[in-house]
């Protein structure tokens, strides 16, 4: 919780230094807090002392030679006249930051396999520690939050990367492990960027000074935007004009209609937009089933739905239908539509804010003619009849409240946790700036610098996440795959390293369930990066430099000593493309120590990519399990 002004003259602790904590093992340890003006503090852990005294404010620092881990448990005692504070049960060890948004905000708790992790999560030297998620413009002094040590009780609303990596660390390198869970789903970079680093982004910069010119009108802003939203409607349906069109019509050709694979957001798929799209797929009736009802399973449609069977109406929900965007799709067929062979359902989707699309899940997508199941996700036909263009509910501009608004995390949950020494962070943030790419790729290492300058221990590990594959396989998109590209870029800082995920993500799950292994995954990184372990196989591999020629790609690839595998028969994903910079499917093939890539269709390549795509297929990987991280060279790549 945030504490009230009135105590900050009083003799007291900064409520991160509480009972059960785990301090930085290897640096001075300092401890804060606050007392009367002038007044003299004394502070003692295990057999170190030293004293400081209060400034006009009332805060207090005093700072003790640094420890070894391991020992036992201590307490810190602080002493201000005849006023004793006590501090019980405190470990020396290693400490990380775990930031980042809704992946890394994910708790224990809420995983499939939550049963199984808490009934094994007795770790008595894994301590926890949970920001509150509350946006503040103003960094308050400190925030009082409680350590707790690791129990099948306690790690259930903790991160579950968090908790991976730390367990990990825990078992490998026989120390505590202190774990600050500070992270906010949806948030974007912005938000978690010191001040200063924006405002040297020339495109940035404007957007703090509005920033900073509402903060004192914010009360006027919040009405007029209610007013706004008061008098705000999305549009409406102007009407099915396809219909009469024969889109519903199993004697129309739609061959030459686009594929989708289904379900998904149609956003995913490309079509950046709200509107009205049809969709199209043919199924195979035995005739010894034509003469039965059909139950047909659509799963949820966003937002509204006509759905035809051999072109007649089976169904429909309308647009101001209650929840009707997440609403399961059933309806019933009777048998007189039914024919043996060839059936076409067409459903008409249409949507006017938020997400948009047939949307499933997969495992609902059937037709069901009594105990045999027709399975209905995967490619259907799509045509579009209506582009509304994007449409934005019309939204509260930044403010005081607003957890996206420039530096306001940083400032909340970052900024009060510099008086802790950490060995490092870890990060898991970056799908809410899938819009802009090239932005993400100046203000994420921006913010890696900021941090680093607020804390004042020079270039400490950073560690991140990049984003897994997600999204349709067919046809493929790029919004995620630029994003990727451009977490890369912090690479050029040091003390960093990347973690791809591209193999454990889920095609529609904006949430993959595997973040054990992330968290797994993490802890080599920080084995490599932060302890100075030489093992190869700690990072995953990546493209450093690629050289053409002779009609054929060299991809060199680092580490180079940690091998590189195809799981199956041949590596998939690659692409290359000629001076035209179209890009076309190509084999590769492990040499020595990188890649050799080529096409018989592209006599010259001047371009090559991997895992090319938001959901690519590829299957490289080094000795421990890790991927090969997409790359792209060459033209416009």
């Amino acid at each position: 919780m945030l504490l009230d002004e009135g105590l900050y003259m009083k003799f007291r602790l900064h409520g991160l230094f509480g009972d059960n904590m785990v301090l930085q093992q290897g640096q001075p340890v300092t401890v804060c807090g606050w007392a009367g003006a002038g007044s003299t503090v004394k502070v003692e852990l295990g057999s170190a002392n030293g004293q400081g005294v209060a400034e006009e404010d009332g805060r207090w620092a005093v700072t003790l030679p640094a420890f070894a881990a391991g020992g036992g448990a201590l307490e810190l005692r602080g002493t201000c006249g005849d006023e004793v504070i006590r501090r019980h049960n405190i470990l020396i060890g290693e400490v990380w930051v775990c930031s980042g948004q809704s992946n890394m905000e994910a708790m224990v708790g809420n995983a499939p396999d939550r049963d199984q992790v808490l009934a094994q999560a007795d770790w008595p030297e894994l301590r926890l520690l949970t920001i509150p998620r509350i946006p503040n413009p103003v960094p308050p002094k400190e925030i009082s939050v409680p350590w707790r040590i690791c129990t099948p009780q306690s790690a259930g609303d903790f991160s579950k990367v968090a908790y991976h990596f730390g367990l990990a660390l825990l078992q490998k390198l026989r120390v505590p492990i202190g774990l600050i869970d500070a992270a906010r789903g949806g948030t974007i970079v912005e938000a978690w960027t010191p001040r200063e680093e924006l405002v040297a982004d020339a495109e940035m910069a404007p957007l703090v000074d509005f920033y900073e010119w509402i903060l004192p009108r914010h009360a006027k802003v919040v009405a007029a935007h209610r007013r706004s939203v008061a008098g705000w409607k999305p549009p409406g349906d102007s009407g099915n004009t396809k219909f009469a069109e024969g889109w519903a019509d199993p004697a129309t050709d739609v061959s030459d209609w686009p594929q989708m694979t289904l379900p998904c957001w149609w956003e995913c798929a490309g079509l950046r937009f709200h509107g009205a799209v049809w969709f199209r797929r043919d199924i195979e009736i035995p005739p010894d089933l034509a003469a039965r009802d059909l139950t047909l399973h659509l799963g949820a449609c966003d937002k509204a739905d006509t759905t035809y069977f051999n072109n007649v109406e089976v169904g429909s929900i309308p647009l101001d239908f209650p929840d009707g965007w997440r609403k399961p799709r059933v309806y019933c067929v009777p048998r007189k539509l039914i024919r043996a062979g060839k059936n076409t359902i067409a459903v008409r989707v249409f949507c006017n804010m938020c997400n948009a699309g047939m949307t499933g899940p997969a495992e609902a997508m059937q037709a069901q003619i009594g105990e045999h199941a027709i399975l209905l996700a995967g490619l259907w036909r799509f045509q579009v009849e209506l582009n509304l263009g994007q449409i934005f509910v019309p939204s509260l501009p930044w403010g005081p409240g607003q957890f996206n608004s420039p530096s306001i995390l940083f400032n909340s949950l970052i900024d009060p946790l510099r008086v802790f020494r950490i060995r490092g962070a870890i990060w898991y943030q970056g799908e809410s700036n899938e819009y802009a790419p090239e932005r993400y790729a100046r203000l994420f290492p921006a913010m890696i610098r900021g941090w680093r300058r607020a804390w004042q221990q020079g270039d400490f590990p950073f560690l991140f996440v990049q984003l897994p594959n997600f999204g349709p396989e067919e046809p493929p998109t790029i919004f995620w795959t630029k994003l990727r590209q451009a977490q890369e870029a912090a690479l050029a800082e040091p003390a960093t390293a990347m973690v791809p995920t591209i193999d454990i993500g889920e095609a529609m799950d904006l949430h993959p369930p595997n973040k054990g292994e992330v968290g797994r995954r993490l802890a080599l990184a920080g084995l490599a990066v932060a302890y100075h372990d030489a093992d190869p196989l700690l990072l995953s591999p990546r493209a450093e430099a690629a050289t053409f020629g002779g009609g054929k790609v060299r991809v060199k690839i680092v580490p180079s000593d940690g091998g590189l595998f195809v799981k199956g028969d041949e590596a998939e994903g690659f692409t290359i493309a000629g001076k035209e910079n179209v890009f076309v499917p190509a084999q590769a093939r492990v040499e020595g120590d990188g890649l050799t890539v080529w096409s018989d269709h592209v006599p010259m390549p001047r371009a090559v990519r991997y895992a090319w795509a938001d959901n690519p297929r590829c299957n490289l990987f080094n000795a421990a399990g890790l991927p090969l991280a997409p790359f792209a060279f060459g033209a416009e790549s």
